[in-house]
């Protein structure tokens, strides 16, 4: 049983291939989700994503910290403008046993060719861990991608 929430049938409004998928109720599964590659092509352009996950544990945080939280890069591996048609709008954190899924929010304006993200409220994970990261791209306001980060460690800050 490698994830808690595949026992359950957990299905989405989206599709999973590198290709993009229309949201046309088209469902799939997690482990379907799971399957997302780790760089994407989207009209000849390619992407790739960079991500720092952590939680808080300064003098100040509750006695078990803070929810992790996440800070997003998707990189448009050409150093071109990023494409004003792209945007990313979710992300799920697997570990071992558990899914966090995350609505991501706006970090700050694309930077030429990258486009950051944040989010929080997370769990209250082990630090030190390793997860895998898929996030969402929308393209045109109609179809979806998945981007996929594999073996991301959940960092401590003291």
């Amino acid at each position: 049983m490698k994830y808690f929430i595949s026992i359950i049938t957990f299905l989405f409004i989206i599709g999973c291939s590198g290709r993009g998928t229309s949201i046309t109720n088209q469902k799939i599964d997690i482990d379907e989700l799971i399957k997302s590659p780790t760089n994407l092509q989207i009209d000849s352009k390619n992407f790739s994503i960079s991500i720092y996950l952590w939680r808080d544990y300064m003098p100040i945080s509750p006695p078990l910290g803070h929810p992790m939280r996440a800070s997003i890069d998707i990189i448009a591996s050409d150093s071109l403008l990023f494409p004003k048609n792209i945007e990313a709008d979710k992300m799920w954190v697997f570990d071992s046993l558990e899914i966090w899924e995350s609505v991501l929010l706006k970090d700050t304006p694309p930077e030429d060719y990258i486009l950051s993200k944040r989010a929080s409220g997370g769990p209250l994970w082990e630090t030190g861990i390793f997860v895998d990261v898929v996030v969402r791209l929308v393209q045109d306001d109609s179809i979806y991608h998945y981007l996929k980060a594999e073996n991301i460690e959940i960092h401590r800050t003291d």
